[in-house]
């Protein structure tokens, strides 16, 4: 359902370091104007403000957000840090009016808690084998009642944020309880701006798979999303060569009902060194176009673009 062509470069690769690693950008914003000097900015300076001035018996879990323009300081206090406290954070250092919260949900606090849209945010965690999303309205007290993406996850996830807040998730899963004749999958979700959860599909399953999966994900503003997945095949075949699988995602063809070998230049599938090399990165540029980075088998990085349709009718 999704027509993909690729253009492949090659990018030689820096000697020196015993490991490369490539982060992927959260979220994206537009580039700050160059000033010249005639026009350049007066700097003040401005008292810091510190968690203790936020509140006094905060536990030292504390971070500075924006919203519309405005600064705002985030700190958990109390037992394990059941409560959190929010605070405007003037430029002349003044804190303005506390908000509180007051949740279970805060002892997850650290996985993902990303800033939705209107001053909402919008917190995704792992609980036991379930992972889950929470939103709450900007400066409510509470969250709302999250949506589980997995009841069968296996440990961690993958968040993937668009400049327009929109979210996909991609967990590796299980059948419960998981048997030698029931193999790993991995499972995505949309979240959208508001914090509703799309429904969870399967993105890769390998029934011949025995040993785990690699993988990277992006969305961009249009809901368009790509996930890039390596089938790392027997544990023991530490040697071995693993395929680069593309699994698209648009908005009419929902759900990653394909799975497409990555062809490089020369024809043949694109691979990576078999638990030698970083997880390959996958992220959305502009007019429909995804961007995929990884370490060839020899030793170079290689970078794809990737464009997505959804064939009509």
């Amino acid at each position: 359902m999704g027509d993909w062509k690729a253009d492949s470069r090659r990018l030689s690769r820096a000697r020196g370091e015993s490991s490369w690693r490539g982060t992927q950008t959260k979220k994206k914003g537009k580039a700050p104007r160059s000033l010249s000097p005639s026009r350049a900015p007066v700097t003040r300076s401005a008292q810091s403000a510190s968690p203790s001035t936020c509140c006094p018996s905060c536990q030292g879990c504390w971070k500075i957000s924006s919203f519309r323009g405005q600064l705002y300081l985030r700190a958990l206090y109390g037992p394990e840090g059941a409560h959190l406290v929010e605070r405007r954070l003037y430029g002349d250092g003044r804190l303005g009016a506390p908000h509180f919260l007051h949740s279970g949900l805060l002892a997850h606090y650290g996985n993902e808690a990303l800033s939705g849209p209107h001053g909402s945010e919008i917190l995704v965690y792992q609980e036991g084998d379930e992972v889950a999303v929470a939103r709450r309205a900007g400066w409510a007290a509470r969250f709302q009642t999250p949506s589980v993406v997995s009841r069968t996850a296996l440990t961690g996830f993958e968040v993937a944020e668009s400049g327009n807040d929109q979210l996909l998730i991609s967990v590796r899963s299980s059948p419960k309880p998981l048997t030698s004749d029931e193999k790993a999958s991995v499972v995505a979700a949309v979240v959208s701006r508001a914090g509703s959860v799309k429904p969870t599909e399967t993105v890769e399953y390998n029934p011949l798979n025995t040993g785990d999966y690699l993988w990277a994900s992006a969305i961009d503003d249009a809901g368009q999303a790509l996930i890039a997945t390596v089938d790392e095949g027997n544990q023991e075949a530490n040697e071995a060569d693993e395929a680069i699988w593309l699994h698209p995602s648009v908005p009419g063809c929902e759900g990653f009902p394909q799975r497409i070998a990555l062809i490089d230049s020369g024809g043949s599938s694109a691979t990576i060194q078999h638990r030698e090399s970083p997880n390959p990165v996958v992220f959305a540029g502009p007019q429909n176009v995804f961007h995929l980075v990884w370490v060839t088998p020899t030793d170079e990085v290689q970078t794809t673009t990737i464009r997505v349709e959804c064939p009509a009718g």
